[in-house]
């Protein structure tokens, strides 16, 4: 038996974003109670934060400058929050509870870091995405009460860092979306059109994720419309579940 709904949000911003006024229309369009913002930059979060208050009016935000910035905005009460960094150069993660009607809920907003190509031999070296995985997933085994983790992997659904994720937590695009769920690519809007060449013509692989521990289970979950990013943003409506 499933109890009290609530929806959340992971949307990568694009630390050059410019259509700051089309983030805020995509954030407010999904409605979300929760959302988890990653390349958060001084610019983006004035507008974001100042904008969307009266909706969002509890707000982390943790701003930095090219693409390692996080924050985030919620209509539920922020207990606490603390920020992490899950290597020594990774971006900025969060790690907040919020205060959900009658629940405690414990929020991960997460960023790790791309791999790097690497000319000889031609290579992808996932050596810091890997150990920021390492280090997240010791932080989640065995943390007690229910448990939402969100943000920019940089991993696909095939690697072993997502299997690494998934046995911990069930993924709510896998439990309850539509299709594969490609987030990234996301061609950027040019006025009214798309630039149909950047860098691909559409999404082609799946990086940005919503989790969650057992005590959730997830009733929808879908893409947003990221304007002015280069991320599809990732919506899930979960419940918690009755012990």
């Amino acid at each position: 038996m499933l109890s009290h709904t609530f929806t959340v949000m992971t949307f990568n911003l694009l630390g050059w974003n410019r259509r700051l006024g089309g983030a805020v229309a995509s954030i407010a369009g999904a409605d979300a109670g929760v959302v988890a913002l990653q390349e958060l930059t001084q610019s983006a979060a004035q507008v974001l934060g100042e904008e969307l208050r009266p909706r969002y009016p509890y707000q982390a935000l943790r701003p930095d400058t090219g693409f390692s910035g996080g924050g985030v905005l919620s209509r539920f009460p922020i207990l606490w929050e603390e920020p992490l960094r899950l290597s020594e150069r990774g971006h900025t993660c969060q790690h907040l509870a919020l205060a959900l009607p009658g629940r405690e809920l414990h929020c991960f907003n997460v960023h790790l870091t791309a791999p790097r190509l690497r000319p000889w031999p031609l290579r992808y070296d996932a050596t810091r995405r890997e150990a920021e995985t390492a280090a997240l997933a010791q932080r989640l085994a065995g943390h007690p009460g229910p448990l939402v983790v969100m943000g920019d992997f940089n991993m696909t659904d095939r690697s072993a860092a997502y299997h690494r994720l998934a046995r911990l937590l069930g993924d709510a695009f896998r439990e309850a979306g539509a299709g594969p769920g490609k987030t990234f690519p996301h061609a950027p809007r040019i006025g009214p059109l798309r630039w149909p060449l950047w860098p691909a013509p559409y999404p082609i692989i799946r990086i940005d994720y919503i989790f969650h521990s057992r005590e959730i289970a997830t009733r929808e979950a879908h893409l947003g419309d990221g304007d002015g990013s280069d991320h599809c943003p990732v919506i899930a409506t979960l419940a918690f579940a009755h012990p």
